[in-house]
């Protein structure tokens, strides 16, 4: 019992020292005063309760650690209300290699034994939603329950995918596929990103978001990079579903869930890991696997289980990093070998990339003259039309602007407009 709310109990390695020298392979069952010492102040803090707080993830966390000859101490501690308050204990005796270091050597053995042991909380804890991306895909061959649209949502960190058939796009859908399948299984994420759709910008998922205190951020025109990942998961879904859909595509909603788990239980090339895994702590059970489950010898030990299993999530999260971190490295070097930086100042004169409405190869994509009104940031400006500085300004990514030189032959400024979305059409 004792052992059990060890963490509960400061330096109760050192308190129990005694007691545990003379349960030891081969020891001498001697009972004095040390002994007796040690089990009174046992008692003792198991019948006094300690001054423990929960663990708040929006403050910063504090680790005190201490050595001995005996043994190492550490204390987890926050700063709540203005008051500190002790997270948790950490406690250990030193093994006999250990005890012939140096003072010095046993301190910093005392911090890396703690942080080791910590590092769930030093890692933070708004693992594994802080960022998801969300889409709609469609409109789709209507299936037999009349189901032409999907609602696609994704996880930043794991890629772990959520998805729905529905039969509207419409922002009543999304709003409820956010609440139900989303918020109220795995918590509200701090960031919510997709495209500027009616769907999105609708006066009810703004308040569903100030509600849910989810900052919504918006994808810049034609550019949905910006939510590179959903997009992609789009195209995977679509390609996986073709591969089984029925020869007249009325089948695809039922297909859709089962498409989704084979997503989320593959090995993703960017984290190494399947997206179940680093949501779950462990792979699914399919129906290839035995029925007799193993059960782990230890599992009665439910702290040690969960001190283990934690061990494993922050392990697994450090290498995701490092994995996530290396993918990105190289897609950089990639970009950057082809990719020549642009810079516009103020008053600049650009033309911007628009798809066109009409078949043909000869039409032109980009229109213009526009004016450069602002730099939002190091890849999105602020323009508005050169002939029409009345219509509200755009947010153009950088990569769909190059600059405006003017052409015999160019088209008048009337030829020109621009739709409420900043869509630049093209009028003949």
């Amino acid at each position: 019992m004792c052992s059990y709310y060890r963490k509960f109990i400061k330096d109760f390695s050192l308190i129990a020292d005694p007691l545990t020298r003379i349960i030891r392979k081969n020891a001498q069952f001697t009972w004095t005063e040390n002994q007796e010492e040690a089990f009174q102040n046992l008692k003792k803090a198991l019948i006094n309760p300690p001054i423990l707080g929960h663990f708040d993830p929006n403050a910063v966390p504090y680790i005190h650690t201490d050595a001995s000859n005996i043994g190492l101490g550490a204390t987890l501690v926050q700063i709540i209300c203005g008051e500190e308050k002790v997270i948790s204990y950490l406690s250990r005796t030193l093994s006999k290699y250990e005890q012939n270091y140096s003072t010095i050597e046993k301190e910093c053995l005392a911090v890396v034994w703690a942080i080791s042991k910590l590092r769930p909380y030093l890692y933070g804890t708004n693992y594994p939603f802080e960022r998801i991306g969300i889409d709609f895909v469609g409109p789709l061959p209507s299936t037999k329950r009349r189901r032409k649209w999907i609602i696609v949502l994704t996880d930043y960190y794991t890629r772990f995918a959520e998805t729905k058939a529905v039969s509207e796009a419409t922002v009543k859908e999304v709003s409820t596929f956010l609440i139900e399948q989303f918020f109220l299984r795995h918590g509200a994420p701090r960031f919510l990103i997709s495209d500027r759709g009616s769907q999105f910008t609708s006066n009810l998922m703004k308040e569903v978001m100030k509600m849910w205190k989810v900052k919504h951020c918006f994808t810049t025109s034609y550019h949905p990079q910006t939510n590179g990942l959903t997009e992609r998961l789009n195209r995977t879904l679509i390609n996986m579903i073709s591969m089984h859909v029925n020869t007249y595509q009325k089948n695809w909603d039922e297909i859709l869930p089962f498409v989704t788990h084979a997503y989320n239980t593959t090995i993703q090339e960017t984290t190494g890991y399947s997206s179940f895994f680093l949501l779950f702590g462990r792979e699914p059970m399919s129906l290839l696997d035995d029925d007799n489950i193993p059960i782990d010898s230890n599992m009665s030990d439910y702290d040690k289980y969960i001190e283990n299993y934690l061990d494993k999530i922050a392990w697994t999260r450090q290498a995701v990093i490092n994995n996530t971190e290396k993918t990105q490295e190289r897609m950089k070097r990639n970009y950057d070998k082809k990719h020549n930086e642009r810079i516009y100042e103020p008053g600049h004169l650009v033309a911007v990339w628009t798809p066109v409405r009409k078949i043909g190869k000869l039409l032109r994509k980009y229109f213009g003259p526009y004016r450069i009104l602002k730099k939002l940031s190091n890849v999105n400006y602020l323009i508005e039309p050169e002939y029409n500085p009345g219509q509200d300004p755009l947010i153009v990514h950088v990569s769909r602007l190059k600059p405006y030189f003017e052409r015999i032959d160019e088209v008048t400024h009337e030829d020109v407009t621009t739709s409420g979305e900043g869509e630049v059409l093209h009028h003949d």
